[in-house]
């Protein structure tokens, strides 16, 4: 993540309607507005290694298994953002596939690079311990 691109607060709606017309992704947290980083292709060959061993894994379950353009809406913490995989098996995110969040997923998986790995063992587990259908958060340094 880079620097906050407005320092004004914005509610969660306003976020959702501004970041729907960006062509970057942006993290929201509390009010403020956050851009993604590009990745590596030793980050991008590890997403994708992952997302196939968890769909390998959860063939024939009521779970499904996304990568990066996936938002994870945090609602408690007021945190929105991309994790670089995610299964869910919550019949209520998977009812609308045209939605672009999910709301209760059982595991989050996070490639670490060095702009994004206190975030991910600091802010980012910290919010999502709020999340109870969670039930595994892995960091992945690839």
């Amino acid at each position: 993540m880079t620097d906050s691109l407005e320092k004004s607060v914005l509610s969660v709606s306003d976020y959702l309607n501004w970041e729907s017309q960006q062509p970057e992704k942006h993290v929201f947290f509390g009010g403020e507005v956050f851009a993604m980083t590009g990745g590596t292709l030793r980050h991008n060959l590890a997403t994708v290694a992952s997302v196939l061993a968890f769909k390998s894994h959860l063939a024939g379950s009521p779970c499904k298994v996304f990568s990066g353009d996936v938002k994870v809406a945090v609602n408690v913490t007021e945190h929105w953002f991309y994790p670089d995989v995610l299964v869910t098996c919550s019949a209520q995110d998977l009812g609308d596939m045209s939605a672009v969040a999910v709301s209760e997923p059982v595991l989050i998986l996070e490639v670490l690079s060095p702009s994004t790995q206190a975030y991910d063992r600091g802010q980012n587990f910290i919010s999502l311990q709020k999340l109870s259908s969670l039930k595994e958060y892995a960091l992945l340094d690839a």
